[in-house]
């Protein structure tokens, strides 16, 4: 078909665009950064990017070299061009190997390939902590051979570690939550667990689960302000025991979480909805039809075939 195998991603030339998005948004303030399928910021007859992060490093080297230019000027270190390019330019190395360090640490925890968000807290910790080690290194040994600056104690490094830990740790985290998965690990969130749960396992119900009056309450006044269920030709008692029923017996199945249950009464399809917290229905619905509404931690359960 023509593709090019640009190791991170495949390439169509055809249309100048990969066949993949760009898991990175490096320049936020630049629009072409958002066309996350183009090739170096849509122009590859200026730029080009071996690796597929070039704008990434980019960025990471442009941070770096203000931030220490900045620092030198209000210390009252810069006094020609060259001291200002000098420490342009520190900033800028350290920025690079530090963003290089950063994503080799971030690939080790959260595996080749991943992309922001993967391995959560954990996975960016690691990232950060590495990330601004490496980068202290470089600014200590390139500011003390120009400017005669002390070098870095090891509480120096420590520091940055922590600071780069915390800071990764958070951003990544953050991201995996919005994702749907587990803060510290990344990993999709466990059955009856939640996003910042320490301990991502399933939580099984040891007792019987319970449906509390209220919800059976909310479940008829729902039923009765409905007429999608004429078909059954049944009434809101029958309907309620008989969904009573169907839950009770497959408590087995069902843990803290969303479930849908699907299969036909009186040869009729239909879907129940029901939510489980610490062993008790907090609510449950009856849908027309069958359900595609389903994830990896919570199944549809087939309740089979019920007639009166």
């Amino acid at each position: 078909f023509g593709l090019i195998n640009m190791n991170a991603r495949l390439y169509d030339p055809m249309v100048c665009r990969f066949l993949s998005p760009d898991p990175y948004v490096q320049a936020p303030d630049n629009t072409q950064s958002f066309n996350r399928y183009s090739y170096c910021l849509n122009n590859p007859l200026k730029y080009t990017d071996e690796s597929g992060e070039f704008w990434w490093i980019l960025v990471a080297a442009g941070v770096g070299g203000l931030v220490n230019l900045t620092a030198k000027a209000l210390n009252g270190q810069i006094h020609s061009f060259g001291d200002g390019l000098a420490a342009f330019g520190v900033g800028a190395l350290a920025g690079t190997l530090g963003a290089a360090g950063g994503a080799w640490a971030f690939t080790a925890v959260a595996g080749a390939g991943a992309t922001i968000g993967s391995g959560g807290f954990l996975a960016g910790a690691f990232s950060g902590a590495v990330g601004s080690v490496v980068n202290s290194a470089f600014l200590s040994v390139g500011n003390h051979h120009y400017f005669k600056d002390p070098v870095f104690a090891w509480t120096d490094y420590a520091l940055a570690a922590l600071g780069g830990a915390v800071a990764g740790g958070i951003a990544n985290g953050w991201v995996s939550v919005k994702q749907n998965n587990n803060f510290w690990t990344g990993k999709p969130v466990a059955a009856g667990g939640n996003s910042f749960a320490i301990n991502n396992t399933p939580k099984s119900i040891t007792k019987e689960i319970q449906i509390p009056a209220k919800t059976i309450e909310n479940f008829e006044r729902h039923y009765n302000s409905h007429f999608r269920h004429s078909d059954l030709q049944l009434s809101t008692n029958e309907i309620t025991a008989r969904m009573k029923d169907i839950i009770l017996q497959k408590q087995n199945l069902l843990i803290d979480g969303d479930y849908t249950m699907q299969g036909t009464i009186n040869g009729i399809p239909k879907s129940i909805r029901v939510n489980i917290y610490n062993g008790y229905v907090r609510s449950m619905n009856l849908y027309p039809g069958h359900s595609h509404r389903t994830n990896l931690t919570n199944p549809i359960i087939d309740y089979g075939n019920i007639r009166w």
